[in-house]
């Protein structure tokens, strides 16, 4: 693994079944770079609550590990159902994902899913993470 580098990373999250669109992070973020794939790592504050985000991708795999009050465990791949599993103080749950689009480019991870309970679809969401080299000033 080689060292982390900073970088600005914008991450938003758009839902089709409310319509909105919302920035969950903005700001600073490290990035790793492996033989086979990257990592990305940040702090998001979204809903007054502070989380450490892990986002690893290697073979067009995108795997999530989000820290806080509680622990949530994704992975996307194009076309193959995965899960989401969140586990809290109110206990554990788990949804179905179909993954309809996953795009890795080195300023861009986009992944588009419908979130499922059971078979039935309870919304199709979009997470897109879009990363920027950092500007470092000279004097």
């Amino acid at each position: 693994m080689k060292h982390l580098h900073p970088v600005i990373c914008r991450v938003t999250r758009k839902s089709v079944s409310d319509g909105k669109s919302e920035v969950i992070h903005l700001g600073k973020a490290y990035l790793s770079q492996f033989s086979d794939g990257f990592s990305l790592v940040y702090h998001e504050s979204a809903n007054e609550e502070n989380c450490k985000v892990t986002l690893e991708v290697s073979d067009e795999i995108i795997t999530c590990l989000r820290q806080g009050e509680a622990v949530t465990m994704c992975s996307w791949q194009n076309l193959v159902p995965t899960s989401i599993s969140i586990k809290s103080a109110f206990g554990q749950h788990l949804f179905n994902v179909m993954t309809h689009q996953v795009v890795i480019q080195r300023e861009l991870i986009l992944v588009d899913y419908e979130l499922l309970v059971d078979k039935d679809v309870i919304d199709r969401i979009e997470m897109k993470w879009e990363i920027k080299e950092e500007i470092h000033e000279s004097n």
